[in-house]
């Protein structure tokens, strides 16, 4: 059967009817009876101009395969009135949602009892027996097919899906978007899923503070330094209302903010770099922190990024975010940013890890920059792989571009928080 199924998926018949959303682990706690399985839900999509009868269509999840059949108890009514029943005619453009037939039942004392809020004329099938109702899997593919031959499914890439979360949806990022990894989304409402309604991930709005860069990165006096910081749009709609803020932090001190930098209209998927001049800089250590301000960002905490600069009288191409970091270590980072700043990128450049006995543990980068001013991050792994030993070490900077040779070492603390 698995191979048949895998056969009609590898044909690439294009399904007019499409799975769009899956709750393979609704919410549930330590409750006896709490309902987590019969709150499993598989939700389908007509993507076509055209009513399409679901009588006879299979959901599979490799282990076990239910046919869908019209859902005909009336008890749903009494909380869902006007749900559509009884048929299993799927209008255009519409929304099946597949639920196992205890979904109505009232034996429990777990607190999440028909959880959902369903629409008006939302057509509600169910499964031929329970198995796919309530036997989902949180590593489950799901796979629907037709008599004809149309397919569609979710987690058929390598390694299959994970758990979304307790009480979360995997939601398909648009309706014309394949089956892959890329392609579904954890759901971001507040409810943890949305049946028979629009995803949740097709409005998600979140901009991601990238990188923060000084040049240039010696202190020249009389000389304004630029702060470039790069904002991208990791959600899935446009946003055009934000800004950037910058704070300008001596050590010890919360130091001057200057902006907000108003952006431009950020796509999806898009990058933006903004700049401003820091007119009057004195030498001294600095903690340079942009914030995106924007409101209606859906996720802050991706919303800051900082860069420790330390402006010396001395020229320097190279400095290091932080005097110390580590995996697990409260308060400072788990990766080593390295910054860069080179009078062009033509040339080869290096960085490299050495531990105090001048022996190479590490090798960050090795070739021609993508631009001339960037970062490069160390997670304090080894060439093995491994993450070091705790201790002091030294990062070896590099570029070569024709005649000019620049050449830099920075220490630094690798340490562990666990």
């Amino acid at each position: 059967m698995a191979g048949t199924l895998l056969t009609l998926l590898m044909m690439g018949i294009q399904s007019r009817v499409i799975v769009n959303e899956v709750m393979a682990h609704p919410a549930s706690g330590a409750v006896l009876h709490d309902p987590d399985d019969r709150n499993e839900f598989v939700e389908l999509f007509n993507v076509s101009d055209d009513t399409i009868d679901l009588r006879g269509w299979h959901l599979t999840d490799f282990d076990a395969t239910d046919t869908l059949t019209a859902w005909t108890d009336t008890m749903i009514r009494a909380r869902y009135a006007h749900v559509r029943t009884n048929s299993t005619l799927l209008y255009p453009h519409s929304f099946a949602l597949t639920l196992d037939p205890d979904y109505v039942s009232s034996d429990t004392v777990g607190g999440h009892s028909q959880p959902y809020l369903l629409p008006d004329r939302l057509l509600i099938v169910r499964p031929g027996n329970t198995t796919i109702g309530n036997g989902l899997a949180n590593s489950d593919p799901v796979m629907l097919y037709s008599p004809a031959g149309d397919t569609s499914a979710f987690g058929m890439w390598p390694g299959g899906p994970t758990d979304a979360g307790n009480g979360i949806s995997w939601e398909r990022v648009s309706p014309e978007a394949p089956d892959d990894e890329t392609c579904w989304a954890r759901c971001t409402d507040s409810a943890g899923g949305t049946p028979g309604q629009e995803n949740s991930i097709v409005s998600y709005c979140n901009l991601s503070c990238r990188e923060v860069l000084c040049r240039p990165l010696s202190f020249v006096p009389g000389t304004a330094e630029t702060v470039f910081v790069t904002v991208a749009n990791t959600g899935r709609t446009q946003v055009a209302d934000w800004s950037v803020s910058v704070l300008l932090g001596a050590q010890g001190e919360r130091g001057e903010q200057l902006g907000p930098l108003r952006g431009d209209t950020l796509l999806p998927g898009a990058e933006s770099t903004s700049t401003c001049l820091w007119p009057n800089p004195e030498h001294g250590l600095y903690n340079v922190v942009a914030q995106v301000i924007c409101p209606d960002d859906q996720e802050n905490a991706d919303n800051r990024d900082s860069m420790l600069l330390r402006l010396t009288p001395n020229a320097q191409s190279f400095c290091l975010q932080a005097q110390q970091f580590g995996p697990g270590l409260t308060g400072y980072p788990e990766s080593l940013g390295i910054v860069y700043s080179l009078p062009d990128s033509k040339g080869s450049l290096r960085v490299s890890i050495y531990d105090l006995n001048a022996r190479s543990r590490a090798r960050v980068f090795d070739g021609r920059p993508s631009a001339q001013d960037g970062v490069l991050y160390w997670d304090g792994a080894g060439t093995s792989g491994k993450t070091l030993p705790t201790g002091i070490y030294i990062v070896v900077c590099e570029y070569k571009s024709g005649k000019q040779v620049i050449y830099e070492k920075k220490p630094v603390v690798l340490a562990k928080g666990w």
